[in-house]
């Protein structure tokens, strides 16, 4: 019996220690860079197109000075019960509330992105189950953060501010990985994940809004601010979804390729939406008015795209309108269903070409401005070297002036 008492508090003793020796380093300050994400370069590099701006709303907004695990595959039975030890013994240990809150934070990022790895390898139901148990996971960090938030919320530090910053911005980054969750899975599994993401949406807009209550600098409450109305925004268009979703699908005049057809326009008007407001950030955050206002030529270009970006998103929301009602109107005219999908083909490829010639008109106004804008470089470079050298003469010659003094001009 002894022996036994022994054997199993030596094994527990080897557990903890090897799960402490696992996360020595982790208890060690989080790491932060200095990188500054709301700055853009200005001077190099092509100038860019509507496309470009449409492939950056794809992807996910920055945290500001951390450094993320790449999570390149998902652990195994064994290494995600590390990871569970790990997390508990650092944040047990770790006594400053900004850097706990700071850990918690970065442990919600990894348990959103293995979530989402899962889910990249299947969308089975056991995956679904343990991508779900991931986003419970990371759910309990964040609570875990706002239940304590009274330990650092006033705190004006450097840091306690880009967490501040940094907590509202995982709020966007987790409702992009949610969107694109549910928008890869079975559809008999979309509508759970709809919820869950509309009920995670609610809590960070609650959090936010305690955040938000804090003494912060201003350009921290204008994120805050901003990041909170996309939130309530989101917030909208995905209980909206939810609620048409169901009245498409209780329809029981449509067949089941039309309530498809419906729901997959729906999701589509939705992302757009959600894009439109991603593009309205953008400008915001980056400060684009004020630069270009400034005389920064390259901001004013970026503007300029940003904003024909707006114009074909608001095209591509009026086709996928214009499309869902030529459906409804193609199923009174007594076609077939094979007629059905090729009429519909055939406007999807109408479609399709209308929004390549608006990008091609981008392209085109804004190459010229390109030429514009380096005529106007070369001539602000002409106009500096002019002054440097006018400049440097007339040192010269106070120069002279001063070494002969009685020299006449």
């Amino acid at each position: 019996m002894k022996k036994n008492v022994f054997l199993s508090l030596s094994l527990s003793f080897f557990v903890a220690f090897f799960a402490i020796s696992f996360v020595s380093a982790q208890t060690e300050e989080p790491v932060l860079t200095d990188n500054n994400v709301g700055e853009t370069s200005d001077n190099s590099g092509d100038l860019e197109t509507v496309d470009d701006i449409l492939v950056e709303l794809e992807e996910p907004e920055e945290l500001e000075g951390v450094e993320l695990e790449n999570i390149t595959k998902v652990p195994s039975g064994f290494g995600m019960w590390l990871r569970d030890w790990r997390e508990k013994i650092s944040i047990a240990l770790t006594f400053d509330p900004v850097k706990k809150a700071e850990k918690q934070l970065i442990y919600a990022e990894e348990r959103m992105a293995i979530a989402q790895k899962i889910l990249e390898e299947s969308t089975n139901a056991n995956a679904q189950k343990k991508a779900e148990q991931m986003i419970e996971i990371a759910q309990k960090h964040m609570d875990n953060i706002q239940r304590k938030k009274d330990s650092w919320i006033e705190k004006t530090t450097e840091r306690a501010e880009k967490l501040k910053k940094n907590l509202a911005t995982h709020q966007l980054r987790r409702d992009k990985i949610m969107e694109d969750l549910a928008d890869n899975l079975p559809e008999d599994a979309k509508d759970r994940f709809e919820l869950l993401r509309e009920q995670m949406l609610d809590r960070g807009r609650s959090l936010i809004g305690d955040i938000d209550d804090a003494e912060v600098t201003s350009r921290t409450f204008e994120h805050l601010n901003s990041v909170w109305e996309r939130i309530q925004t989101h917030l909208g268009a995905v209980k909206e979804f939810n609620k048409q979703k169901k009245e498409i699908l209780n329809n029981s005049e449509l067949t089941t390729e039309e309530k498809v057809e419906q729901i997959r326009i729906l999701q589509e008007e939705r992302k757009l939406k959600l894009e439109s407001i991603r593009l309205n950030y953008k400008g915001f955050y980056e400060d684009l008015v004020s630069k270009a206002q400034s005389g920064d030529l390259q901001a004013g270009h970026r503007l300029e795209v940003i904003s024909d970006a707006k114009k074909i998103l608001q095209e591509k929301n009026n086709l996928f309108k214009e499309r869902s009602q030529k459906m409804m109107e193609l199923k009174s005219e007594g076609l077939t269903e094979e007629q059905i999908r090729e009429r519909m083909q055939q406007l999807i490829d109408e479609h399709t070409k209308k929004i390549e010639d608006l990008k091609g008109k981008s392209v085109e106004l804004r190459r010229a401005q390109s030429e514009f804008i380096e005529d106007r470089q070369d001539m602000r470079a002409e106009i500096e070297s002019a002054r440097i050298k006018a400049e440097r003469l007339e040192s010269d010659r106070e120069t002279e002036l001063r070494r002969y003094p009685n020299t006449v001009e």
